[in-house]
């Protein structure tokens, strides 16, 4: 059917539904009425127009790209040398992680910059277009931590959550004249008057805990330390304390995103499955087999809770491997099973000698 045809029958519906006599219409009312069927017409239309639009955009690579160059513009490039050849880093080896289970990433490589914004925060907009916030980048010193952020965000991208979850607020954002469809004005309008961090944040919690574990997932396929996925959010907390709000407040839509102790206790459950049901952190206590192995001394860049979840990480892929059957032995300052590091003691730790013991009685 036409749009013509739509709109006519739209009206001749209108103006020939049956009333009941009592509550008849008035002329002008009646043009009322017809004036908001035609208008709900023509926007369902525009929604459909923005809708291919906002497609295109996902994936074809010419518009996506010009999306790209507009959000740079939007949110400010940082160009600082150390901070850009960190991202490069992580962004290549996740993109190889992700492509040994998701291939379809070589028909559509991430674009991505780093912002000027000092707020906590990562997002992945419309067409694999990420962006990484500086405040993030100073805050996760260490790659693993900034990998799992990052392996988050390219989950959104590899599932089409932000396309999907934008797509179902296109109607009212036609309506109240943020987008228009037809043409090239849906991308010049989202540009205009929406940014792409807010685009990002149109999904759920279900999407924020299917990208969570996706993260974790791709960093199996990497030398990232696992146990970094509940360590990021170790550091959250230790960071902003018990205050929440501080922490909701540097972040798009916080009311989509999980408590941070839920994110950070279902990546220590997704670590314990995934050492084959060996090794978990308990109130900051590394566990062996159900048994006390350690607890972490903290560093000046590390509380002890979240040293203790990258020791589980490296244990965590011992296990998974099937090598906890090796030797014990200390070089140096570090404890290592099977020939794997487990652990460099530091100031504060017992002496590698005593960890290396209780390891040998316990694995």
């Amino acid at each position: 059917m036409t749009k013509k045809k739509l709109l006519a029958k739209l009206l001749i519906l209108a103006m020939t539904a049956t009333v009941p006599a009592a509550v008849q219409p008035s002329t002008a009312q009646a043009f009322s009425i017809i004036g908001a069927v035609v208008g709900a017409a023509q926007g369902s239309i525009a929604a459909n127009q923005a809708k291919a639009e906002l497609k295109a955009i996902n994936d074809d690579n010419e518009k996506r790209n010009q999306y790209f160059e507009m959000m740079k513009q939007q949110a400010g490039v940082n160009y600082d040398y150390a901070m850009n050849t960190r991202l490069d880093s992580i962004m290549y080896n996740l993109s190889n992680a992700i492509a040994a289970v998701d291939p379809s990433i070589k028909d559509k490589p991430y674009n991505y910059f780093i912002n000027v914004d000092e707020n906590f925060n990562a997002y992945c907009s419309i067409g694999h277009n990420m962006s990484v916030n500086t405040g993030a980048m100073k805050l996760l010193t260490n790659d693993d931590e900034l990998a799992v952020v990052i392996g988050h965000e390219m989950g959104h991208g590899q599932k089409d959550h932000v396309l999907k979850g934008f797509e179902g607020r296109t109607t009212a954002l036609v309506v109240g004249g943020a987008i228009s469809g037809g043409g090239g004005s849906v991308l010049s309008n989202i540009v205009a008057n929406i940014s792409a961090a807010q685009i990002a944040a149109s999904y759920g919690k279900k999407q924020e805990a299917e990208a969570d574990k996706l993260s974790f997932e791709y960093l199996t396929h990497t030398n990232y330390n696992l146990g970094a996925c509940p360590a990021v959010w170790q550091r959250v907390i230790d960071t902003y304390g018990e205050n929440e709000q501080a922490f909701a407040n540097s972040i798009i839509n916080p009311s989509d995103h999980d408590d941070n102790k839920r994110r950070r206790d279902a990546y220590n459950e997704q670590l314990f499955e995934y050492s084959n049901k060996h090794v978990k952190v308990e109130n900051g206590v590394v566990k062996v087999n159900k048994k006390d192995f350690l607890t972490a001394a903290p560093t000046a860049s590390m509380s002890s809770a979240e040293r203790s979840y990258f020791v589980a990480g490296n244990l965590a892929r011992i296990y998974h491997d099937n090598l906890a059957g090796g030797e014990v032995t200390v070089d140096g300052n570090t404890v290592r099973l099977s020939g794997k590091a487990v652990i460099t003691s530091v100031d504060g730790d017992q002496p590698a000698q005593d960890i290396a013991d209780t390891l040998k009685a316990i694995k």
